[in-house]
């Protein structure tokens, strides 16, 4: 605080002021009965008089403190919106370059799934369901179900090494190397077929890139299931019986594609009985593993088939998947997740059908 004191005068020093001048009378008291020491006033010049003024220094923060405090957030704001701006600009090109990698793997999801068969429908008369779940936009499991020329049905599902587009793009070749295999139904084609797969990849990818491959045909008219098991985990071929469920691992054939130049595979022959279950999954489902570090394992694939094995095919695909949901909780899927339903239904079947017919059910 600041005090400032000022004389204060209502005219010129030694001016007499009427007798009705209220300040007179005020500046002028009575003089007391006894004068006291010191200095005498002469009679007729007032009695000096003064004014104090404060001004306290805090005043212009107190009113203006507000106007100044919105003044620096105001400017803080428009500087680092300056700078914003500047950022934007330097990075725009490297943001729509990103955009445009988005756009591009949305285009090559929509071509992957434009590769797989509908999720329920038919094959020769042979009801399947199957469900691709990739961890990223694009992945690197297959699965694929079509007709031979000898009214056979190929069933294949397998597992390229590592997730996103690499493994997207070697899923692409080895499902259109199955589809152009050329099967006539003998073991030996089949396994000629598996080792020249075998030799392209192992020419053609890096070590690390291998593929395990579940590749069957199921022959209707005779009642017979023909694969090979290219290193993929068993798939669960689930037969009913007396004692409850019989489960079947079909586990022969030999090692993973693309790993080993001079590898053989051997075909295997299952004899199918009526309602036969087959269930191929890869490793996304078996090896979900929720916040505890538990995996689902085959244990809840068979746990959900007990309940839901005399379901149709999409009922039980979609069972099982749900199940793998809950058993994760929030965790999220580390792998793409597929799984193939077939029932291997021979008694559906007749010997003798014509094509023409055959074509009409697909």
């Amino acid at each position: 605080m600041v005090i400032v004191l000022n004389p204060l005068r209502f005219g010129p020093p030694g001016f007499p002021r009427p007798p009705d001048d209220p300040s007179a009378r005020i500046a002028a008291p009575p003089p007391p009965e006894s004068a006291p020491e010191g200095p005498q006033r002469r009679p007729g010049r007032p009695a000096p008089e003064f004014v104090e003024t404060a001004i306290y220094l805090e005043g212009v923060s107190t009113h203006f403190g507000v106007l100044r405090i919105d003044l620096i957030v105001g400017c803080t704001a428009a500087i680092a919106l300056l700078a914003a701006v500047i950022f934007i600009g330097l990075r725009f090109r490297n943001y729509m370059r990103g955009k445009h990698i988005e756009e591009e793997l949305s285009l090559a999801r929509r071509v992957q799934n434009d590769l797989f068969p509908a999720e329920n429908s038919l094959a020769g008369n042979l009801a399947f369901a199957a469900k691709c779940v990739p961890a990223y936009q694009v992945g690197g499991d297959l699965y694929d179900v079509f007709e031979t020329d000898d009214g056979e049905v190929a069933l294949v599902l397998g597992d390229v090494s590592g997730k996103g587009l690499p493994a997207a793009l070697l899923m692409g070749v080895v499902q259109g190397a199955v589809r152009a295999s050329g099967f006539t139904g003998s073991a030996i084609n089949h396994e000629q077929a598996a080792e020249r797969l075998n030799h392209l990849l192992c020419m053609k990818t890096a070590r690390e890139r291998f593929v395990s491959l579940f590749w069957c045909y199921f022959d209707p008219v005779a009642g017979v299931l023909r694969y090979i098991n290219a290193g993929h985990l068993p798939p669960l071929l689930i037969r009913a019986g007396g004692d409850g469920q019989k489960v079947i691992r079909l586990d022969e054939g030999g090692p993973v594609l693309g790993l080993l130049p001079g590898a053989r595979y051997v075909q295997t022959s299952v004899a199918i009985q009526p309602a036969d279950l087959l269930v191929v999954f890869s490793d996304g489902i078996l090896e979900a593993a929720n916040a505890r570090d538990e995996e689902f394992g085959e244990q809840g694939i068979i746990a959900c088939l007990a309940r839901y094995a005399n379901k149709p095919p999409m009922e039980i695909c979609s069972a099982i998947l749900a199940d793998v949901n809950v058993f994760l909780g929030k965790e999220l899927p580390q792998d793409d997740q597929t799984l193939l339903v077939v029932r291997l239904d021979a008694s559906r079947q007749v010997a003798g059908v014509p094509d023409a017919v055959r074509s009409a059910v697909r």
